[in-house]
């Protein structure tokens, strides 16, 4: 479970509610009003900052975030936001993330008890407890979208509203077996599995695989393994970790640039296959805005006959090393025929190659296989 100690804890162990003078109630009229008092006091404005970041997190690690996650939320804000915030300025926002979510623990501890009480499981009364505190904790931390214009009006409905109607439907069958208050923090140290290939299993959302591959390393890496990928594999990533804008996540994207679903789903993989051999060290060469940025200009690399080149074509490799640096792209102590063929074999018109590989062989006098062969030892020489 995670509690309101490991969250109070991103403000350091100096923090105190009662020595901050909050006031702890469960009347619903006090509430209301505490939520229009800070409505009007402008306590909005630095949370509206840092709550993308802190979303993102949420999404990537599959829970709130903790002490643990405060380096990468600062580094979103930096990489992607252009909000250059020290742990320091960071403290506000988060003091008030935590003051909205206690806020409300004395009511869901009420509320909790009548649940239980109500529906005959009066001995379970302390998970009843932990799981109404986490439906809190839920929401102030990953559905509250105060970037979207909500306030804490929106908030106070929100939370009273699943804690009046909807507490008993969170607790699930799997929670009848097993103590809920003794659940641990779902905090993974590595990588696990990212996809079970089995005919007879179900493929996992890709926000599930990300997690899986991905959750032990910090964002830095993250991106930088996402940054070294092809087109697809890097639209796919920044779409499943909402930093590429989407609708519906990879469907809508995958309609946009004109390629399957599966094709995106699938360059996921590769990418999370590569973050599970990652250093942890390793950052990237580029702002996410950047690759956001340019990725946008980027597009599918297809055949004249209008399919899609093959992710793991060596010419797909050439092309981005071309585009990387195109001044200094060509090998060293390349023959005038093999520099012809490189150039051929880069040229596009709209995300089509220009050249098949006969036509490049046609034009520069030899077969097809030593076209082949010199693409290929040119991607591996750089």
């Amino acid at each position: 479970m995670v509690s309101f100690t490991l969250v109070k804890n991103m403000l350091g162990n100096e923090f105190d509610l009662q020595s901050d003078g909050f006031t702890f109630t469960s009347g619903y009229a006090e509430l209301i009003q505490i939520a229009e008092y800070r409505n009007s006091d402008g306590e909005l404005n630095s949370i509206r900052q840092v709550t993308p970041a802190i979303h993102r997190m949420a999404r990537l690690r599959g829970r709130p975030p903790g002490t643990c996650d405060i380096p990468d939320i600062l580094y979103d804000l930096h990489s992607f936001q252009d909000i250059y915030m020290n742990t320091g300025e960071l403290r506000q926002p988060l003091r008030s993330l935590v003051l909205s979510e206690s806020l409300y623990y004395k009511l869901a501890e009420n509320l909790a008890v009548k649940n239980a009480k109500d529906f005959g499981f009066h001995e379970r009364l302390p998970d009843f407890i932990d799981i109404a505190k986490e439906s809190v904790t839920r929401i102030v931390w990953i559905n509250w979208k105060p970037e979207d214009g909500e306030n804490f009006i929106d908030l106070h409905k929100r939370i009273i509203g699943t804690l009046r109607r909807h507490l008993v439907h969170q607790w699930g069958k799997g929670n009848f077996a097993k103590p809920y208050s003794y659940f641990e923090p779902h905090q993974l140290d590595s990588a696990t599995l990212y996809q079970n290939l089995e005919e007879s299993s179900p493929p996992k959302r890709p926000i599930y695989r990300l997690r899986e591959s991905a959750t032990h390393l910090p964002l830095p890496a993250i991106i930088a393994t996402i940054e070294e990928g092809s087109f697809l594999e890097i639209v796919a990533s920044l779409t499943t970790m909402k930093y590429y804008p989407s609708k519906n996540g990879l469907a809508s994207v995958a309609n946009e640039i004109g390629v399957k679903k599966e094709t995106l789903s699938e360059a996921l993989d590769r990418t999370l296959a590569r973050m599970t051999r990652i250093d942890k060290n390793v950052t990237p060469s580029k702002s996410i805005a950047n690759i956001v940025e340019e990725t946008k200009n980027g597009h599918v690399i297809k055949y004249a006959s209008g399919k899609n080149v093959e992710h793991d074509n060596p010419r797909v490799d050439l092309i981005k090393l071309s585009e990387k640096s195109p001044e200094s792209w060509l090998p060293n102590g390349l023959s005038e025929r093999d520099k012809a063929i490189l150039s051929l074999a880069v040229i596009m018109n709209s995300g089509t190659l220009a050249h098949t590989t006969e036509e490049i062989a046609l034009k520069s006098g030899c077969s097809a296989v030593v076209v082949c062969r010199v693409i290929k030892k040119a991607t591996k020489q750089r």
